[in-house]
């Protein structure tokens, strides 16, 4: 089980995230319910509505976090992102250029 996925005393919408994410890995969306959240978070489907207006928003709610993840990590990265780096060619990636590429 995933180490985030712990007791938690004061569970947080992060936390409902880390066991939905789990169980959707798991079972998959269509056999993953509130119910079954509820029960490996150890927690009343209550406190999870309180959070969350059903699975759908939920599960959204990963999407947001892997999002947010990929961005934390472009911004800890020294490396430059722009599409002249990402080129096959070597030649591609040095700028300026004096000779023309003869890849075509």
């Amino acid at each position: 089980m995933n180490p985030e996925i712990t007791a938690n005393p004061s569970p947080t919408r992060g936390f409902f995230v880390a066991v939905a994410i789990e169980e959707f890995l798991a079972i998959g969306f269509g056999g993953t319910s509130m119910d079954r959240i509820a029960e490996v978070a150890t927690v009343s489907k209550k406190t999870i509505y309180g959070h969350f207006r059903g699975k759908e928003e939920l599960f959204q709610a990963i999407g947001d976090t892997v999002i947010e993840r990929v961005r934390e990590m472009e911004l800890r990265t020294d490396r430059k992102w722009s599409p002249v780096n990402r080129s096959p060619h070597r030649s591609h990636r040095k700028l300026p250029s004096r000779r023309p590429c003869r890849c075509s």
